[in-house]
């Protein structure tokens, strides 16, 4: 039963990374001058200090990239 539970565990490990690696992909230095924006109200760090903004440290890549995505769809005016 151990083995059956480290074999599973260990497999949703590498696929875990696997989906990662696929989130990953674009450029680190183009990132960091974009994300001066971001840090305005985010945070340096991505904690924000200010209620209304959230903090976006710590959370889940797909949550990000699901936020980014929206917030792209979102028409102009109502920002």
């Amino acid at each position: 039963m151990k083995n059956i539970i480290a074999a599973l565990a260990s497999t949703l490990l590498f696929a875990g990374a696997a989906y990662a690696d696929g989130l990953v992909e674009g450029d680190a230095e183009a990132g960091k001058s974009k994300s001066i924006t971001c840090s305005a109200c985010h945070g340096q760090d991505g904690n924000s200090v200010n209620p209304v903004w959230p903090s976006i440290a710590g959370q889940h890549p797909t949550y990000i990239v699901e936020q980014l995505q929206a917030l792209r769809a979102e028409p102009a005016m109502s920002r």
